[in-house]
């Protein structure tokens, strides 16, 4: 973990921001998506499974410095999450949401290795502490 000033703040956004993503991908999908034939988009679901796995390796590489573990940890999490999908009678699961799932983390592993990695550091720095 990086040398953060408010670690307890970051851990609890940081459960906060899971157990909202926890939501999104447990919740009916048609909360979500219109299925009306006409307006759907083609892996329109890929595309946000996607977005939401790349976002969370964004966020979680900003508070720990090992990519290998965020990586892990989130990859864990997206077949938790899928198998739990499995469970609920009106979610369905399938094996192209655990690629888009992945897709997303290597996405992510791969910009924050090069680029922002650390950012809320960098946060605290411009923002939260008085010099």
């Amino acid at each position: 973990m990086y040398n953060l000033k408010f670690k307890i703040y970051w851990l609890v956004c940081g459960m906060i921001v899971l157990f909202f993503c926890s939501g999104l991908m447990l919740l009916p999908t048609e909360w979500f998506f219109v299925n009306d034939g006409m307006t759907s988009i083609p892996f329109l679901d890929k595309v946000v499974h996607c977005a939401v796995f790349f976002s969370l390796v964004i966020w979680f590489s900003g508070q720990l410095r090992s990519l290998l573990v965020i990586f892990f940890f989130i990859s864990i999490y997206g077949f938790l999450i899928e198998g739990v999908q499995h469970l609920i009678s009106y979610r369905d699961s399938d094996w192209m949401d655990i690629f888009a799932n992945e897709v997303g983390v290597l996405l992510g592993i791969i910009i924050s290795s090069s680029k922002i990695s650390g950012w809320s550091r960098v946060f605290e720095d411009k923002f939260l502490i008085k010099k």
